[in-house]
């Protein structure tokens, strides 16, 4: 009875709890860099560091909404799919199979290299573990559901 109770709660860990943890990592670390991020007039200082700061801003941006469009119905928050998803293979998922994760990740670095400091660096980097463990979960759960994701995996390296 103990041991069934015990796989019932390992099973709720593993599928529940580190999903949840892994989803408010990252919106707590996306938060964390948006209220540090220090919003200075950017034609009274326009020096190559900021230039490309905004450059990474902007393309980030780009790449995210484009990911999000064509995911369309797909998206969700969650590492694992939703049940009535499919697979988007084409478009910009022909280039990265995580572009949403990619462009945040340029919005990330953006902020320390914009406004230098130690406690920005700390944020990219902690944001770009949270992104790489949901990465693997997410990935889990897709060569679950699409068998021939492996398949893509390969040929898609970002």
């Amino acid at each position: 009875m103990i041991n069934y109770f015990l796989e019932i709660l390992k099973k709720f860990y593993l599928y529940f709890i580190k999903e949840y943890i892994l989803l408010i990592s990252q919106f707590g670390l996306i938060i964390l860099h948006l209220l540090s991020f220090e919003y200075t007039n950017f034609a009274k200082d326009s020096s190559p560091e900021k230039t490309l700061a905004l450059a990474l801003i902007i393309c980030g941006s780009i790449i995210i909404i484009t990911a999000m469009i064509k995911l369309g119905r797909n998206i969700s928050p969650l590492p694992r799919p939703r049940k009535d998803s499919d697979l988007k293979t084409n478009g910009i998922y022909a280039y990265a199979r995580h572009p949403i994760y990619f462009g945040l990740i340029l919005i990330s670095i953006a902020n320390p290299i914009f406004n230098y400091s130690i406690y920005k660096i700390i944020l990219t980097i902690l944001l770009m573990i949270s992104l790489t463990l949901k990465i693997k979960l997410e990935e889990k759960y897709l060569l679950e559901k699409f068998p021939y994701y492996s398949n893509y995996k390969k040929k898609v390296k970002l």
